[in-house]
């Protein structure tokens, strides 16, 4: 990840969110889980509560369901 190669770490934060929620559509839930701790690790780690946000953001969604308008 480019991200956590050059030390941006809110750019990590979200591109680890991001990634947990195509594992999860992908079905891949327990790797969704695994992948989620860290990102929220890291959020928690960041000096700003924009990671946190973030993160807390995609824990309360249903990243299975298909979104409006989108074929399910």
């Amino acid at each position: 990840m480019r991200a956590q190669g050059v030390g941006e770490r809110l750019s990590e934060t979200d591109a680890r969110t991001v990634h947990v929620a195509a594992l999860a559509a992908l079905g891949r839930e327990a790797t969704a889980h695994e992948e989620f701790g860290r990102a929220a690790a890291l959020a928690g780690e960041l000096p700003c509560p924009a990671g946190a946000f973030a993160v807390d953001e995609a824990g309360g969604t249903d990243w299975t369901a298909a979104p409006a308008g989108f074929p399910g």
